[in-house]
This record gives C-alpha cells, sequence and structure tokens, in this order.
C-alpha cells in the first residue's frame, strides 16, 4: 500500500481516508514533487464513502472477477496470491468500491518514478453506467499526483473498444500496440494519461 504524504486516515473508516481536493492536487502538481501546501479544512474532501482500499480478504474476490471479467479466454494470471502480493506491496494501491458486503469494482496501480500504471481494471457489468469507474479512475489519478507520478499509462485487449472508449472519455490517449502482450496470443492497445498537462490547462 502506497503511504501518502498529507493524507489523514479515516479513523470512523479504517482503510480508508481524507484525501486532497482539486485545489490542493493542482498546487502539488504545479511543483512536480514539491512539498505539499498546508492543508485548510476546505481543502479536505472525503473518499466516496464507497470506495477504499482493498484488504487481504479482498484478494480471493478480486481475482475471481478479474478472471471472469478481464481475462476470460487468456487463462488465469491474476489469482489471489498474486492480487494479494500487490495489496502488500508499499508501491502499489489496490482499490475496491464496494456496496453493501461486495464489491461492485476495483483497481491496481503501480507508482514508479514518474509515472504511474494501471495495471488492472473492472466494474461489475451490473454496475457500469453508474459513474462508478470514473469516481475510482479520479481516486488514482489524484493519489499519483500527490505522489508526482506525471503520466498514467495502462494496456487494454484490442477487441475491447468499449474500454478504450471509456478511458478515451477520461482523457486517455492511444500511444501504441504490443503484438503478443496477452499470454503471447492477443495484441495489447497502450494507452496514456498525462496529468501535468492538464494541471497547468486548469
Amino acid at each position: 500500500m502506497l503511504i501518502l504524504p498529507g493524507t489523514m486516515p479515516d479513523y470512523h473508516n479504517p482503510g480508508k481516508g481524507y484525501k486532497m481536493g482539486p485545489r490542493v492536487i493542482a498546487l502539488r502538481a504545479s511543483g512536480r514533487g514539491g512539498s505539499i501546501p498546508l492543508l485548510h479544512p476546505e481543502d479536505l474532501m472525503i473518499d466516496n464513502e464507497n470506495i477504499g482500499l482493498a484488504k487481504i480478504s479482498d484478494a480471493i474476490r478480486i481475482a475471481e472477477m478479474s478472471r471472469e471479467l478481464i481475462e476470460s479466454g487468456l487463462g488465469w494470471s491474476w489469482t489471489p496470491s498474486r492480487v494479494a502480493r500487490e495489496i502488500n506491496d508499499k508501491f502499489t494501491n489496490v482499490i475496491v468500491t464496494r456496496e453493501g458486503n461486495g464489491i461492485i469494482g476495483f483497481a491496481v496501480m503501480k507508482y514508479l518514478d514518474q509515472e504511474a500504471r494501471l495495471n488492472l481494471f473492472g466494474v461489475h457489468p451490473d454496475c457500469r453506467r453508474k459513474g462508478i469507474g470514473t469516481r475510482m479512475i479520479i481516486w488514482l489519478e489524484e493519489t499519483a499526483l500527490i505522489n508526482g507520478n506525471g503520466i498514467i499509462y495502462l494496456e487494454t485487449r484490442l477487441k475491447n473498444q468499449s474500454a478504450r472508449e471509456f478511458y478515451k472519455s477520461l482523457g486517455y490517449k492511444v500511444v501504441n500496440r504490443i503484438p503478443g502482450y496477452y499470454r503471447g496470443r492477443e495484441t495489447a492497445v497502450q494507452m496514456a494519461h498525462d496529468l501535468w498537462s492538464d494541471v497547468a490547462l486548469t
């Protein structure tokens, strides 16, 4: 789990927290790694009440959803043990969106030096087109900016046009095609979003 400077824990909801609002993020990003400005109450916003960091106990369900929704026909690479390792990784955030006692969305983001990689992302088909995926992407992008990551990369299966349209609506652009990326069988379409450019234009 990535520990963010300037992120305050929400003691009423373990595993969740208060995050910086857009104004603070713009100030933080403009320095590309500079010190975080003094926080004031109006600059804090509470994470969406249904979005939070995943727990180890969520690994099985996340892995099952990945197998069903993302890896269909490819074999199962995001196994429960792999997801659990990512949850424990200090440079990775695994987040989930919950509805009741169930998980309806999930994402795995790894934070590198000046870039971040969205390695896994999915929303249950019955819960799509309700803004859930958008809110999770925004959560991850804001975290990336606070951490000093200016570009986010991701890959989608070539046949998954709907996923690319979703990402394009959020500012992602196609930057590459990678033949055989998925188990040597399928081409991946790589996309990227330059977060620093977006902030500079605001």
